[in-house]
This record gives structure tokens, sequence and C-alpha cells, in this order.
């Protein structure tokens, strides 16, 4: 008699849907069937949406969009391109307009998007980089302000991270990187700019050191900060906080609220459409073969390394489940990145702490965790970046693990070579 082979569908083609994929793919040989189900069919790396207002070669859309579907089949995963609309856990089968497919075990990893209509006039007086057609249209208004100001007008440029954002990292490297370009451009002294931020601290999740550091970065290039400052509604060139403050200003660049990318009504959420799951192996909560990986979970902080991580334990205990083995890994929430600045790199190593209210979980500095808190600016932090690109490139473009395997251990193990060094 046949044996029956698990069925894991993986939805979602982001890189922790990925490298959920990928690390299925080595630990199971062939022992399950495993599909990954994507409304695209590449993996779009969105940590470089940051690029392609300040380089041209970052305008080429391939650099950052990798086809996924030949890799895909190469590693002996079926790839189907649909948007799932419906999952119904009773059934054990995902859903949308007549399709159906069913699973043994499944992985949610459709990610987070952006809610820029929460705030009145936010969509239509400002610039956003969270996708690629957002970065392109960032670029032209970029474009525009330097030739404003080589034919002299003076212009002020607000940034802005809102209310409700969930990861702050992405627009720190914007506001140093704008500053560095326009020095680049020989116009800088034309140019007032202005960084707003709903958090009480800057990069709040991430501790002192980061706050410190940008607080600082900030002095060093004469561009004036302010914490807590809520934006209410924007108008044509003027933004509104809920301190009663008004900032005039000729461009805005903003970083909008998060939501989930799909709300998905039979499983348990927050407010926001992000769904609830235990923190130490990311099960959703109530469903024991259900699995949610990177910001499309409830986690509070939305970042690229997180979901790498939290892919790692979810495929593991998946791939331990389906050998009959003990089910031990645990997420460790240690989030890693490097913030460009494009005259350095700014490294932080956070590891950070859950106080789980169910419905509202908050994330904090881990208590007695400061020797493994640091943070490192320098050239040398700029060129690991690069780095990190171009083995993310090669790795997932292939269907292949970023965080785990002998590349990642290499790697790993330079970082924590380079920790020691000064920072400049």
């Amino acid at each position: 008699m046949a044996t029956h082979k698990p069925s894991i569908v993986v939805v979602g083609s982001g890189m922790g849907g990925v490298e959920t994929a990928a690390s299925l793919a080595n630990h199971l040989n062939g022992e399950a069937k495993i599909t990954m189900v994507s409304e695209t069919s590449e993996l779009e790396l969105r940590p470089f949406n940051i690029y392609p207002a300040f380089s041209n070669v970052f305008k080429k859309r391939r650099l950052t969009h990798l086809p996924l579907a030949a890799s895909a089949a190469k590693r002996g995963i079926e790839f189907q391109t649909w948007h799932v609309d419906e999952i119904d856990t009773d059934q054990q089968a995902i859903r949308s307009n007549g399709r159906s497919l069913n699973y043994d075990h499944l992985v949610i990893a459709t990610g987070a998007g952006m809610r820029p209509d929460e705030i009145p006039g936010y969509s239509e007086n400002s610039d956003t980089f969270w996708a690629y057609s957002d970065s392109m249209k960032m670029a032209k208004s970029v474009e525009q302000m330097v030739a404003n100001a080589k034919r002299g007008q003076r212009q002020h440029v607000l940034l802005n991270v809102a209310p409700n954002n969930k990861c702050a990292g992405p627009m720190y490297e914007i506001v140093f990187m704008l500053e560095s370009y326009l020095r680049r451009k020989k116009v800088r002294d034309m140019f007032e700019l202005t960084y707003t931020t709903a958090e009480e601290h800057y990069i709040q999740a991430f501790g002192p050191k980061l706050h410190e550091a940008a607080s600082k970065g900030l002095d060093r290039v004469g561009i004036t900060g302010h914490t807590e400052y809520r934006m209410t509604h924007l108008e044509p060139n003027k933004a509104h906080f809920d301190n009663g403050e008004t900032i005039d200003f000729d461009f805005m660049i903003g970083f909008p609220p998060y939501v989930a990318h799909t709300n998905f009504e039979s499983l348990p959420t927050d407010d926001r459409g992000f769904i609830h799951a235990d923190k130490e192996n990311w099960k959703v909560r109530g469903h024991e073969n259900v699995y949610v990986v990177g910001d499309g979970g409830d986690f509070p902080v939305k970042q690229a390394f997180l979901a790498l991580g939290m892919a790692g334990t979810v495929a593991h205990n998946i791939a331990n489940e389906v050998k009959k083995k003990p089910v031990t890994n645990v997420f460790d929430p240690v989030s890693m990145c490097i913030m460009e600045q494009f005259d350095a790199g700014l490294y932080a190593q956070v590891p950070l702490s859950i106080q789980d209210d169910p419905d509202k979980p908050i994330v904090t500095m881990r208590p007695g965790a400061d020797d493994d808190y640091v943070v490192r600016r320098s050239r040398l932090w700029q060129m690991g970046k690069w780095g990190m690109y171009m083995t993310m490139v090669w790795q997932m473009g292939r269907m292949h693990t970023f965080h785990e395997g002998g590349i990642w251990t290499a790697m790993d193990i330079a970082i924590q070579g380079m920790q020691k060094l000064p920072s400049k």
C-alpha cells in the first residue's frame, strides 16, 4: 500500500516564504510535497527599494526582482501563481475563485502592506519607497528637488515615520542617503531637512544605543529631528501633528502605517490583520498545523532578518513533524541590520524580548543582554551590506537558504569579527 506523502503549502513568495520553502527542501529531501502559492512569480527584495532614488543601477528592476518558478522546480518545489483569498482550516484547504489546494501543513508568508489613506492626505501629498513602483516615483521627486536647487530654489524636505509603522529603520536610511546624495550633487546648502517620527525615540524598538546613534547622526549632518510627532493629516505642502504643530514643506517622503497584506477571516488576527501566533514556534493560535512567517504575523517589528529566523524555526519544526522526530526549535528574536548612509553603514545587533499580551504583544530590549547589543558605524559595514545583497541574490534567486548553511555560517563568523572593530 502506498504511503501518504505529506503536503506542505507555503503561501507567499517574499523573503520569509522563500527561506521557508528552501529550508524545507533541504531537510525533507523529497519526503513531502512542497508547494509555493503566490500572487507573483518573483521574490521582491524590498530592503533594497531604498536605492532607486539615488542610484541609476538600482532603477533596473531585475536587480531586486528574482524569478522563482524555474528555480523552485529545480529544488523539487511546485510553484503556483494565484492569490489566496480564503483559508479553510476545517477542510485544510486554501481557496480563491474556484481554485482549491489541500494541505497537511500550511505556512502563511503573505507579509505586510501599507495603508497611507489611514492618514488623510498622505497618499496625495507624499512619496514613499515600499514597493519598486513607489521607489521609482520617489526617484522622480528627488530628481526634481535637485533640478530646482540647481536653478537657485531653496527647498524644505520633510521625512516622516507615521503612527502604526512597524519598522522605522528604512526611513532612517532614506534620511541619511538623501542628505549624502544632495552633498554629492553639490546642492545640500539649498535644502532644509526635517525628520519627524511618531516614535518616543528614534528606531524605538531597537533600544537606546540606536537612538543615540541616530541623534548624533542627525546633529552631525544638520538635520532637524523630532520624536513623538504623530501626523494627523496632510494638506498640500503642510503637515499637521497631534501636538498642534504644523510643518510646511516643498517635498515629503513618508513611511505609512502598516497593515497585513491579506486579512484571513478564519484566523485569529489583531486590528491590523496580523496573525496571532505562538512567539516560540510561530504556530497560529488554535491551529496545530498552520504557521505564520514574517511580516504577516503579529511580531511587533517587521524586518527581513527576523522573518528569516522565523522561517528557519518553522521549517525545522515541520520537517521534524514529518519525520516523526521531537519538535524542539525555538525562535530567538535577535535582530540584525545594516543601515545604509552612503558615506558609511550603521550596523546593529539587537536581542529582543516579547511582552506577550495575547492581543497586543510589545517588543522590548532583552533584559541582561547588554553584551550582545551591538551598534557600530563604519565604511566596512557599508561593504557588508553589499555583500549581503549579493549573497541574497545568489542564494534566494536559486531557492536556496540565506540564513542557514555554510555560506551563512561563514558570513556570521565574519560579522562576529567585525563587531569587535571600533565604531567611527
